[in-house]
């Protein structure tokens, strides 16, 4: 991954690679600062990381792509509304809070290396028909 990560960003120039750098290591700095506001901060490396995911968008099959957006929706279960029966299926909805884990904690973490493992089949399964993709100079 990080050889792929070094081929997109590489052709960025130097004031873009200084930028971003400096705008993912403020935003790290606090949420490490900010305590319990550390879901709240790291909102902030969407910009960076959709400038990325876009980047390596192009390096991927039409198949890739779909598994990765069925994956983080379904995994989000972005159909589903937040449950406010109670503060217990509120605060498990997403699997660990704080210091609560439970079952449903691990079964979040089931579903998650199930979802990237079958990323990873599927990458792996499209690998035979990558083709590097047009540069923006020619």
């Amino acid at each position: 991954v990080l050889p792929e990560i070094r081929a997109v960003v590489e052709p960025l120039g130097a004031e873009a690679k200084t930028f971003f750098l400096t705008y993912v290591c403020l935003v790290l700095v606090f949420d490490f600062w900010g305590g319990t506001d550390f879901f709240r901060f790291s909102t902030y490396l969407f910009v960076p990381q959709a400038i990325l995911i876009a980047l390596l968008a192009r390096r991927r099959t039409a198949i890739a792509i779909a598994t990765m957006l069925i994956a983080v929706f379904v995994f989000n279960r972005v159909w589903l509304p937040f449950p406010t029966s109670d503060a217990g299926a509120y605060l498990d909805f997403y699997g660990g809070y704080g210091t609560r884990f439970q079952w449903a904690s691990v079964l979040r973490i089931i579903e998650c290396i199930a979802w990237i493992g079958s990323g990873l089949l599927v990458r792996k399964l499209a690998s035979w028909s990558y083709r590097e993709p047009p540069s923006a100079c020619s």
